[in-house]
């Protein structure tokens, strides 16, 4: 995917996703994640993803076999929200990683890491960080773990607890 705002379609793939994921979170008792409205439905989240994918310095990339299995979008620096971890250095930011619940297992994720992670070093960028929920059992900001982030911080905004991670590269 080309560097830039992204278009409409691959902003209906971007909420496809996600609602798909909020619709999983739910039926495991996740709801707490991503609340239980489809992001599509949500007028938060859905301002949220279209700020995000209109940015001038977003990049993104999706994986596809026919139907759509993960995305990953980002940027040049943290969102406002997570803005309380500063860097003095260039970095990745990873705003949306989202990927197939029907594909749980299939380290779809970490392929979209991993592709982030060679995005920052051919631009001689040597961070990158993403932020995560970090309620509940503390699941996902595990899996950013093994895949070989560290936290930074953690932080709290009206309903949702989350942390900043980074990792070298």
């Amino acid at each position: 995917m080309p560097d830039g705002p992204m278009d409409e379609a691959n902003i209906a793939r971007c909420f496809t996703l996600m609602d798909e994921a909020v619709e999983w979170l739910v039926s495991i008792g996740r709801a707490d994640q991503w609340g239980d409205v489809p992001w599509s439905k949500s007028e938060r989240l859905s301002k949220f993803l279209r700020e995000t994918c209109a940015r001038d310095d977003l990049f993104g990339w999706f994986i596809e076999t026919g139907e759509c299995l993960g995305a990953l979008i980002g940027g040049s620096a943290a969102p406002d929200y997570a803005s309380m971890f500063p860097v003095n250095e260039p970095e990745v930011y990873i705003e949306v990683l989202v990927t197939s619940s029907r594909r749980r297992g299939q380290n779809l994720g970490a392929t979209l890491v991993g592709v982030v992670k060679a995005h920052a070093q051919d631009r001689g960028i040597s961070l990158v960080r993403v932020d995560c929920y970090n309620g509940g059992d503390g699941q996902l900001t595990r899996w950013y773990e093994k895949t070989g982030f560290s936290k930074v911080g953690v932080f709290e905004m009206p309903g949702w607890k989350g942390c900043v991670l980074e990792q070298r590269v």
